[in-house]
């Protein structure tokens, strides 16, 4: 059974309608030159009341803001006044000012206007302010006293509105994995963007009310200038160029008007015919809208048709095409009739509340025709609005907005998809996708991951307010992705190997953050979850072949392989190839330096080594006993190196080949003092020495060296030596 009190409360017209002809009247006075304000605190109280009332009357609710505003601030006591200016902040969406009126309406009379403190909570939930909206609903509750004999109504209501606030508090800590992005001005504006279509994720169809000035409407006594043009809403095209959306082009074709305003496009699967809503502006700035359809000839639209579905005495808007599981092609849409609904136009005029819309289809029989429209039913529709319908064919899944199920403030989207014989369970899509205020014209692209939403949540560009205006925002699906890690040798990667250690972190730039660390099994895998938005790098390592690392970017492979929950990662190492070569260290006597014959035979075998491998190089390590200072065992030790390195250098070998390194007496092989702490000739003989190390500069290939020399060719001489 439809709730009649909500409507009493809601006081919303169809707000994609509304909101355009709001925005157009806050083109006709949003900025208000010293001038005209000058003039409008001059006028008397009652002659602002006066304006006011009558610009309320005609539906221009921004203009007569204008006026009760000053009008309030000579009696701020005055209920009429609080009351209104609640309502018409509520209607042009400025619910931060809507909340202060709603507060200041209360505290002037709590008992008589104990309903000020319900709509006082549901702009606080508005206003993303759950926990104070949650005290606000059941001190409402608490304090009615049912004089209207509606309490029993009003606790359902109240109940739902608590519920969506618990939504908001989970929703918003935890927000779903979804990217949501404002789109830039070159789609945006300050007045109403709505009703995208994503033909890809990088090219838009769109329609938006423009305006290159602002435009003043006449105060009392003065004259409207005749050059004067209301502006109207328009369909647009643009392309996204990286991160750049470029300038919008109106769309091509007979589909836009300068008198009156287009928008709500669609396309058939085929791409053959463009369905749209022309919308002229009737008494009290309320919308009165007709589904069109044109249909493409080559390269160019024919003159648009108006459908046979639209019902006479109601709006019918949203239009979206889709294939249902029958195969038959679908026009869903939005409209105020109520032929095959629930009557909620009847309850407008005894409630004082504005038309409501329900969602409707038909079977598109053929151009430009349709079968008859059918109500979607109360598994869809509600007592509240629903609007913007979008069919993925794909999925087989209907998005569409209402006001009438738990939500996290004011219109939410939603999905329900079809079995093939009836509607599933309607769900919420949740934060980011939904906002604590308006979220509509859910839009998906064809690979189901990328798509576009309109939304006056604050962070746009509004124009009034942080909430007044739509804006287009653009979204992303950022699947989690969980990966299976192998570890395997390159030449093998069908074999995994056990025992490689694998190492993860995260972060980019430097900023990196250990994750964890594993060794992995024989045949097993490890699972890991990538975190959206997370750049990882993952080194594998294990004894006997060079580590890899590999780098992962969660978002990328989300985009890449989004259809798959897991992926195989299998990083490749190699084995490292040992080669070992023999050789024999150079000695030196005591404080020299220079090459006895026995050590230039040995450095023939390394100028061998080095003329058979021309891309190898080699370093020398001059080394010293202890005897002596630091100092001078340095300058030491580097002379020794070097005589080796001139030694090669004279037999051929490049000397940009050779790397000099003078360690001194800090590496000893053996003991320079005995363990009883006397001198050891023996040791120290074989400390002065030179020893080498080659580089293959082969990644696959290493070189191993083996000492064959048991000390120096030297007749050792007493402890007396001195430097």
């Amino acid at each position: 059974m439809k709730n009649t009190v909500i409507l009493a409360i809601a006081a919303l017209l169809m707000l994609p309608l509304f909101s355009i002809a709001q925005a157009q009247d806050t083109s006709s006075n949003s900025y208000m030159d010293d001038y005209r304000s000058d003039k409008l605190k001059n006028l008397g109280y009652k002659k602002k009341v006066k304006i006011a009332n009558n610009l309320y009357a005609q539906g221009s609710y921004i203009n007569a803001l204008m006026y009760y505003e000053e009008a309030y601030a000579v009696k701020p006591d005055n209920a009429c006044l609080a009351s209104r200016l609640a309502k018409l902040n509520y209607l042009v969406r400025d619910y931060n000012k809507a909340e202060t009126y709603y507060q200041k309406f209360y505290d002037l009379d709590p008992v008589k206007y104990s309903k000020a403190k319900y709509m006082m909570a549901l702009m606080q939930k508005y206003n993303g302010k759950y926990a104070d909206a949650k005290t606000n609903f059941d001190g409402f509750i608490a304090e009615y006293n049912d004089a209207d004999g509606d309490k029993a109504e009003f606790q359902k209501i109240v109940k739902r509105q608590v519920e969506g606030c618990d939504l908001g508090i989970k929703t918003t800590s935890d927000p779903e994995r979804v990217i949501v992005d404002l789109l830039d001005k070159q789609v945006n504006n300050p007045f109403s963007d709505f009703a995208p279509i994503a033909i890809t994720k990088d090219e838009l169809v769109y329609s938006s009310l423009r305006s290159e000035k602002a435009i003043f409407l006449p105060l009392e006594g003065e004259e409207q200038a005749d050059s004067v043009v209301l502006p109207y809403a328009k369909v647009y095209t643009t392309k996204r160029n990286g991160d750049t959306w470029l300038d919008s082009k109106l769309f091509p074709g007979p589909i836009n008007s300068d008198q009156y305003h287009v928008g709500n496009g669609a396309f058939s699967k085929d791409g053959k015919h463009f369905y749209f809503t022309q919308c002229v502006v009737g008494e009290a700035l309320k919308m009165e809208c007709v589904i069109y359809v044109s249909e493409k000839n080559g390269d160019s639209w024919k003159e648009p048709v108006k459908l046979d579905v639209n019902a006479e005495g109601s709006n019918n808007t949203h239009p979206s095409v889709g294939v249902m599981k029958d195969g038959k092609e679908y026009l869903f849409f939005t409209s105020t009739r109520t032929e095959g609904g629930e009557d909620k136009k009847s309850k407008k005029d005894k409630l004082d509340a504005p038309t409501y819309s329900d969602l409707y289809y038909a079977e598109i029989t053929g151009p430009a025709k349709t079968g008859p429209a059918k109500n979607l039913g109360n598994k869809i529709n509600t007592a509240f609005n629903e609007a913007t319908p979008f069919y993925d064919n794909n999925t087989h899944t209907l998005y569409f907005s209402s006001e009438g199920y738990v939500n996290i403030g004011g219109y939410d989207i939603y999905s329900v998809t079809h079995n093939g014989t009836d509607w599933d369970t309607v769900t919420n899509l949740l934060a980011p996708i939904n906002s604590s205020v308006d979220d509509l014209y859910f839009n998906l692209s064809s690979d189901g991951r990328n798509g576009f939403l309109v939304s006056n949540r604050p962070g746009g560009y509004g124009l009034k307010s942080a909430t007044c205006c739509d804006d287009i925002y653009g979204f992303r699906i950022v699947k989690e992705v969980n990966i299976r890690i192998l570890v395997a040798e390159r030449r093998t990667p069908e074999t995994p190997l056990a025992g490689a250690d694998v190492s993860v972190v995260k972060g980019k730039d430097g900023n990196n953050t250990p994750v964890g660390n594993f060794t992995t099994t024989e045949g097993e895998a490890v699972l890991f979850a990538l975190q959206p938005d997370e750049v990882y790098t993952l080194n594998a390592t294990k004894t006997g072949y060079w580590g890899n690392d590999t780098i992962l970017d969660a978002n990328a492979l989300a985009e890449l392989y989004g259809g798959k929950d897991t992926l195989d990662l299998v990083i490749l190492i190699d084995e490292i190839a040992r080669q070992k070569i023999k050789l024999k260290r150079v000695y030196y006597d005591f404080d020299k330096y220079n090459l006895t014959k026995q050590y230039k035979v040995a450095l023939d075998s390394i100028q061998k080594l080095m003329a058979d491998n021309p891309t190898w190089t080699i370093e020398i390590y001059g080394h010293t006993d202890s005897i002596g200072s630091d100092a001078y065992n340095m300058v030491l030790a580097k002379r020794r190196a070097q005589t080796c390195a001139d030694y090669l250098a004279s037999k051929g070998i490049d000397i940009a080949r050779i790397s000099l390194m003078a360690m001194g007496r800090q590496y000893p092989q053996a003991p320079n003092k005995t363990e009883t702490g006397a001198d050891n000739p023996k040791g120290r003989a074989k400390n002065r020495r030179a020893e080498f190390k080659v580089n293959t500069n082969d990644n696959l290939k290493q070189v191993e060296i083996e000492y064959t020399d048991n000390g120096p060719y030297v007749k050792y001489i007493d402890n007396t030596e001195q430097k």
